[in-house]
């Protein structure tokens, strides 16, 4: 992470190597990192009988006054201190540092690290760290989905390279950019959105290759049926040429979408949405193929159980469950500290309804009620 040194022109990491640390110098220069962290140069002593139930870390527990810490950090602006030097003095000042815990010692190092180190990592943006970003600033943007429940989603949609997939997602794209990742630019989504324009911030921020984007086709839920205002007679006939084509290749864009719907054979259907689930599913089965997986998700059970209850309940879908997501995450420092279970985590990972589709068949019903 970044600390609270400067800032430079983003410009600069244009055709950078990514997952490398980087580092400001010179006030708003910059330049690959030496040292990836302090943790990585220091020796963690363990002392047995070590704990920190007596230890209070205020301001008597350091020994460098205020300005004594302001005249390193603008050493270290002007580039004549190290980042890393800073924490280490910081820390062998400090009167309690030797009375923690080795794990405690390691977090301590981590917390200085990202208030003084001027050192970064740049990432791809992935379907995961989007989750991560949202979930710390937003997380109803995306509707409270994490990344364990994501993962399992498309692993019970069997999504991968070359499928034909049916996407409902009102999660800000987050679903969209999932399935789109992971099938690398290979076969066909259709996107079902609720407004007259397809949203989807999310994706737009991973900055996907064209190539990848071009896989997607969007459609409007009030477009499924051919509505008054795409027929000819319907268009104003004083407008301008311009308007006119505009208008023709808007149309144009949503038959070709409204014909891929028709066409059906997808192989799965994802669903995250605000509009029941039920209705969702029973709207767009018919253009599903024989075992299709579906899945739905939601932030709450009470929604998906009407759907579940009738996925049970009828002969065009086998193997009905609603299930909830749960996870916990440990912290770990550094690898010779072991783990620990972080205190502060989301109660709950949402629910999933997924089941098979399947035709059904007037025979095996006579043969198996009779």
């Amino acid at each position: 992470m970044l600390g609270k040194f400067g800032q430079f022109d983003v410009n600069e990491l244009i055709g950078k190597i990514y997952e490398v640390p980087y580092e400001i110098y010179d006030g708003k220069k910059l330049r690959r990192a030496l040292l990836n962290s302090v943790l990585e140069t220091m020796e963690i002593e363990n002392s047995e009988g070590n704990n920190n139930s007596k230890i209070f870390d205020d301001k008597s527990s350091q020994k460098l006054s205020h300005e004594d810490i302001e005249a390193l950090k603008q050493g270290s602006l002007k580039g004549e201190v190290s980042s890393q030097s800073i924490i280490k003095t910081i820390v062998t000042n400090s009167t309690t540092f030797d009375l923690k815990t080795e794990f405690a010692k390691a977090k301590y190092i981590k917390r200085k690290e990202q208030k003084f180190s001027k050192s970064f990592r740049v990432y791809k943006p992935t379907s995961r760290l989007m989750i991560e970003l949202y979930s710390s600033k937003k997380g109803s943007k995306i509707r409270d989905i994490r990344i364990d429940t994501l993962s399992q989603m498309m692993c019970l949609a069997n999504v991968r390279a070359g499928s034909k997939v049916l996407v409902v997602d009102d999660c800000s794209g987050i679903i969209l950019a999932s399935v789109l990742e992971r099938m690398g630019g290979y076969g066909s989504i259709l996107f079902i959105h609720p407004s007259e324009s397809p949203s989807f911030p999310l994706l737009t921020e991973m900055s996907l290759p064209q190539s990848q984007i071009e896989c997607i086709q969007t459609l409007a839920w009030n477009r499924l049926e051919e509505n008054i205002d795409e027929k000819p007679e319907f268009h104003r006939a004083d407008r301008t040429e311009e308007k006119i084509q505009r208008t023709n290749e808007r149309i144009q864009k949503i038959r070709e979408s409204r014909e891929i719907l028709l066409d059906g054979g997808f192989e799965a259907l994802i669903v995250a949405s605000q509009y029941d689930p039920l209705e969702v599913t029973k709207t767009l089965l018919p253009y599903l193929t024989g075992c299709c997986p579906i899945v739905v998700y939601s932030n709450n059970k009470e929604s998906l159980l009407s759907s579940f209850i009738h996925m049970r309940g009828s002969p065009e879908f086998v193997n009905a469950q609603l299930t909830e997501s749960w996870t916990r995450e440990y912290q770990i420092p550094v690898h010779v500290t072991g783990t620990h279970p972080h205190m502060m985590t989301s109660g709950s990972g949402g629910y999933l309804l997924n089941a098979i589709r399947v035709f059904e068949s007037s025979e095996n019903i006579e043969r198996f009620t009779s």
